[in-house]
């Protein structure tokens, strides 16, 4: 403070500079939260067919290490046993990846791929036969389905990302 101030103007330029040092921090703070709230968390759920299912967990494991995916959700679901919630997080996913096995699986999540695609996401056959997913509102994808039946955790890593 320069002395030649007397003493009560010494406090009140003190506040003032403690106020515009607080008000500069509560803006950049609601920057750094506008910021933050516009990364969008993107949910990718996996039905793989259960003998990929260790692989494609492998997979996700190792992505998870990378910074380019921590907005990213993984839900890896079960072809033996698909549950309410899966079929819910399957909903309201931002993309689905389905190895579709069967006409079975296929009615079993057309309500929920349905919702999918409603919202303008969408979903991926990654398996066969191709009938069976554009039945059930899949869209058949060659590439992710090459990397999908090569099978090996690094396949399946590249077919994510």
């Amino acid at each position: 403070m320069p002395s030649s101030l007397c003493r009560p103007c010494q406090g009140l330029l003190t506040a003032l500079l403690l106020f515009l040092t607080l008000f500069c921090y509560g803006v950049a703070q609601a920057a750094n939260a506008k910021s933050a709230k516009s990364e969008k968390t993107i949910s990718i759920v996996i039905i793989p067919g259960d003998t990929a299912t260790v692989t494609a967990v492998n997979a996700v494991r190792e992505l998870r290490k990378e910074k380019e995916v921590k907005n990213v959700r993984f839900r890896i679901v079960s072809t033996s046993g698909i549950s309410q919630t899966d079929l819910d997080a399957l909903a309201t996913s931002s993309v689905a990846l389905v190895y579709n096995m069967s006409r079975e699986l296929a009615k079993t999540i057309a309500p929920a791929l349905g919702q999918l695609k409603s919202r303008g996401a969408k979903a991926y056959a990654i398996g066969s036969p191709f009938e069976e997913a554009r039945d059930s509102g899949m869209t058949p994808d060659e590439t992710l389905r090459a990397y999908s039946q090569s099978g090996g955790m690094e396949n399946y890593g590249a077919m994510l990302r």
